[in-house]
């Protein structure tokens, strides 16, 4: 049961390493980092990040033997990260490609809080391939939080927390009727802020998780 982590930030790697560890601890992860592929993300130079991140791919396979792949960065393409795992012979899931397609199928109109810009495109455009997949219809609105990351990354949990809740609230205000997470940085926030909002609020960590075992046959 060993799984390859492949991260471009050091946020990513306590929050699914934490979640296995409660959901699965008799699997064995190797985390594999390279936070410059986040210059990549900034510049779109989407050649760089699917070089960067089809390195850490052939590490996790060939040097530790992981056995499927999970790209913790929300920022890559869907195409690339599914890319890499066809070309390595295991599968290669992108973190919040199965928590869009489940936003998808609620239906509604859906409420995308981003706190990394880069991301804001990709999430969009997964959402509208997951609508593609499913046949289903998609209206979504969105909410950029550059800054929340930021205070994250300077150690202010709190802060940003708080802000990202802020931008989830004003969401619902405007008529969405779920929430998704962009970031896996935010998924503590999924199940506090569905009580206190009332809708569904879905974070990429459990679903991807879950994703990974079904990918694993179990």
């Amino acid at each position: 049961m060993r799984l390859g982590f492949l991260h471009a930030a050091v946020a990513a790697i306590a929050p699914v390493n934490q979640a296995v560890a409660r959901l699965h601890p008799s699997w064995e992860v190797v985390n594999l980092l390279d936070d410059g592929i986040l210059r990549h993300f900034h510049t779109r130079n989407e050649a760089g990040v699917k070089e960067r991140l089809d390195d850490l791919a052939r590490i996790a396979v060939d040097a530790y033997g992981a056995r499927a792949l999970l790209a913790t960065c929300s920022a890559a393409r869907l195409e690339t990260v599914e890319a890499i795992g066809t070309a390595r012979g295991v599968p290669c899931i992108k973190i919040d490609f199965p928590m869009c397609d489940r936003a998808v199928r609620l239906g509604g109109t859906i409420g995308v809080v981003v706190s990394f810009a880069p991301t804001q495109a990709v999430t969009i455009a997964t959402l509208w391939e997951a609508a593609r997949r499913a046949g289903m219809p998609l209206d979504y609105l969105t909410r950029s939080v550059p800054e929340a990351l930021t205070l994250l990354n300077s150690g202010d949990r709190a802060a940003h927390d708080s802000l990202i809740a802020a931008e989830a609230e004003q969401l619902v205000r405007e008529g969405a009727s779920s929430i998704v997470l962009a970031q896996v940085s935010m998924a503590h926030l999924g199940a506090p802020l569905s009580k206190r909002l009332g809708v569904p609020v879905l974070e990429s960590l459990t679903s991807s998780l879950e994703a990974c075992e079904k990918a694993l046959g179990r």
